[in-house]
């Protein structure tokens, strides 16, 4: 993964147009979308997925985090549907890199929402993260 290594400063400092911030107290978000949000029929648009635990913690909780796409008619999201965010403590970073395809389909209309949702057990906040890419 092209993120895997680097720590969440040095993301923020590459942050590039097509990048999003999202936050709901507990995690931020930062969105990247390397090749644009321009589209094509049966076309592949790599996500990169930044989540920073932002509570410190003495211990090693974790939160558990479950992915669900809503994607428009005929288009697969390809990517993990779970994952796990430690906190930031002396030990750990609190940081997480993922990377999703989304695959288009034979129609696109000229907007195309889709909204990732990000859930934890442990949390009763959900995280929604809207994409619009453009036909």
């Amino acid at each position: 993964m092209m993120l895997e290594n680097k720590n969440y400063q040095s993301v923020l400092d590459d942050i590039i147009p097509n990048s999003m911030k999202f936050s709901n107290g507990f995690i931020d978000a930062i969105v990247r979308i390397p090749d644009g949000v321009d589209i094509e029929q049966l076309a592949e648009r790599k996500v990169y997925l930044t989540l920073r635990n932002t509570l410190n913690a003495y211990d090693y909780q974790i939160y558990n985090l479950k992915f669900r796409w809503w994607l428009p008619d005929g288009f697969v999201a390809l990517g993990k549907k779970s994952a796990t965010l430690m906190h930031k403590n002396d030990h750990q970073t609190g940081t997480l890199n993922l990377e999703f395809v989304i695959k288009t389909s034979e129609e696109i209309k000229d907007i195309n929402r889709c909204v990732l949702e990000i859930e934890s057990n442990e949390r009763p906040t959900i995280l929604y993260i809207p994409i619009t890419l453009i036909g």
